[in-house]
């Protein structure tokens, strides 16, 4: 169920019939996993007559060459097929990065090897830990940027997709990976708060957050913790909180009954369907509220963009239909944080002017001469982060 207390442009229709899959998969003995590092930048699983599963071909990409796969290197193990990595953000790791994981929960794939095509050469520490709250130690993760025959391959279709479905089986991950954290608990209610977050792009949380704390809301800073801590907490909690991001995306950890309230911190729908096909897969209710104050509709989803949220006149009803107390002080014009987020926005703006489009500039071409588009990305964003583009 979803509840909505937004504008009209915030709401959505969605087929909750479509939404709720039922992923299924075989095994193929003797299958490529063709990478093609070409202009094609693509990759997919061949069987052992040389024909393309389609379900595996890199999305919008076209099919690999057969040049590309002709001296494949060999690996005599039972490995599981999981398309692309989605190790560049914590949030899209847990959303996208195990889809094509729950073979895992049969008992005759338990120990097979993970299969992930990328450039990288190690895993990032939150997939680490989550693949070891999955029972999956690092050493079993295979990360392949060249092509690699695999005696015996599992080839899954995929058990979630952003923003579009999800699965029972996809929850049954997720479950396994909340029963192997920590025992950390913080309460049946708690609010997620991006207020110790390294960059402050959010303004005006602390007065809503205030509200919520004095209505039974645990303050949990996930950024304090470790990952297993914040699985367990999101595990044991009932109600979840706070503005919309990657934190609420722990939702996929609760048991079965549960409520999520996601506060926008934008005037449009932002991640609001990711956020709904993540909680009709945890089986748990949806609220959505409008928080925003922005001056600035229409503003980016990037993290880096200021926003300012408050007690909207959506928030405020809410607020009174859930049986809210709060004070008339509660629910001020904070003149502080307005301030602070119109400065914030000058500078942001400031910052991608002329400026900003001269080192956009240079960064492109230097990383022309990158081979490789997933290369080229990385060599952009480290670019971008010498130039302060991200600041």
């Amino acid at each position: 169920m979803i509840d909505f207390y937004v504008s009209d442009g915030e709401r959505f229709a969605c087929d909750d019939a479509a939404i709720m899959r039922k992923p299924t998969g075989f095994e193929v003995q003797n299958a490529v996993v063709a990478v093609d590092n070409s202009s094609r930048r693509s990759f997919g699983v061949f069987d052992n007559a040389g024909v393309l599963i389609a379900d595996t071909l890199a999305d919008g990409r076209p099919v690999p060459g057969k040049k590309s796969y002709e001296n494949a290197v060999y690996y005599d193990d039972v490995a599981i097929f999981c398309g692309g990595d989605r190790f560049f953000h914590f949030g899209h790791f847990l959303v996208e990065g195990m889809e094509r994981a729950w073979p895992l929960l049969n008992k005759k794939y338990k120990n097979a090897k993970l299969v992930f095509v990328t450039s990288r050469t190690e895993l990032p520490w939150y997939a680490v830990e989550f693949f070891r709250m999955l029972g999956v130690g690092a050493e079993r993760v295979i990360l392949l940027n060249r092509s690699a025959r695999f005696r015996t391959m599992y080839v899954p279709q995929r058990a979630a997709h952003i923003g579009q479905y999800t699965s029972d089986v996809q929850n049954a991950v997720y479950q396994k990976i909340a029963g192997n954290a920590a025992g950390k608990t913080a309460g049946d209610k708690i609010y997620l708060s991006r207020g110790r977050m390294g960059v402050r792009s959010i303004f005006g949380e602390e007065q809503i957050q205030r509200i919520f704390e004095k209505n039974g809301f645990s303050v949990v800073y996930p950024e304090t913790l470790s990952l297993a801590e914040q699985v367990s907490i999101a595990a044991g909690a009932k109600c979840i909180a706070g503005i919309a991001g990657s934190a609420l995306h722990l939702c996929v950890f609760m048991k079965p009954g549960g409520r999520v309230i996601q506060l926008n911190r934008a005037q449009h729908r932002d991640n609001a369907m990711v956020q709904y096909v993540l909680c009709r897969g945890a089986g748990a209710d949806l609220t959505l509220v409008s928080a925003s104050q922005d001056t600035v509709k229409q503003a980016s989803h990037r993290a880096s963009h200021p926003h300012i949220v408050g007690v909207t006149p959506e928030l405020k009803h809410f607020f009174d239909d859930s049986g809210f107390k709060y004070s008339a002080a509660d629910t001020m014009y904070n003149a502080a944080a307005h301030s602070a987020y119109r400065r914030a926005i000058k500078d942001y703006y400031r910052r991608r002017g002329t400026v900003y489009k001269i080192k956009r500039f240079v960064v492109k071409v230097a990383a022309c001469f990158v081979p490789g588009y997933k290369n080229r990305h990385r060599v952009r964003q480290w670019l971008g982060h010498k130039l302060k583009m991200d600041k």
